[in-house]
């Protein structure tokens, strides 16, 4: 004999449903988002990045010369390394969102666009830097990247003073 009973889930305990989906997205956070951090970092060759300037820091409002392009970019792409903590990532992200100006140290580089062409730069990135984490911006993607450092801001700043022009 079939049964007229229509099985219905258990959906009468909202805290529970609430709870279990809490606890799938934080182990979705927990191992997602350091995925989606890692990796080498990839810049355009130095070459390609035809200014660069201190914007918040010891040495603010100056600009830096081609060696010190070439310094920046190798310190970005040689000398950092990804975060793996994924509340430090989600911090980050925050961070750079909401309150920018907390970071100790910024710098950035970008493409000096042909004289004919009139569109603004299609190649620039900046660093972030506050203690031994660096928030990169990498644009035009929009692809932002939350490293570490074993140097601090300090010894970021005088790594780059022998290169600032004014």
């Amino acid at each position: 004999m079939r049964s007229t009973t229509t099985y219905y889930p258990r959906t009468h305990n909202l805290k529970e449903s609430v709870l279990r989906y809490l606890a799938a997205f934080v182990l979705f956070s927990l191992v997602v988002i350091p995925f989606w951090n890692r990796g080498p970092v990839f810049l355009a060759r130095p070459e390609s990045y035809g200014r660069a300037m201190v914007i918040k820091g010891a040495d603010a409002n100056h600009r830096l010369d081609r060696r010190g392009i070439a310094r920046l970019h190798q310190y970005v792409t040689q000398e950092l390394r990804p975060a793996f903590n994924p509340i430090t990532i989600l911090y980050q992200h925050l961070r750079y969102r909401y309150h920018p100006e907390a970071y100790e140290l910024v710098v950035g580089a970008g493409e000096i666009p042909e004289a004919d062409d009139l569109l603004p730069a299609t190649r620039e990135f900046a660093i972030y830097q506050s203690g031994d984490v660096v928030f990169l911006r990498i644009e035009p993607i929009g692809f932002n990247r939350v490293l570490v450092s074993k140097k601090s801001v300090r010894e970021v700043e005088d790594m780059l003073a022998p290169y600032i022009l004014d």
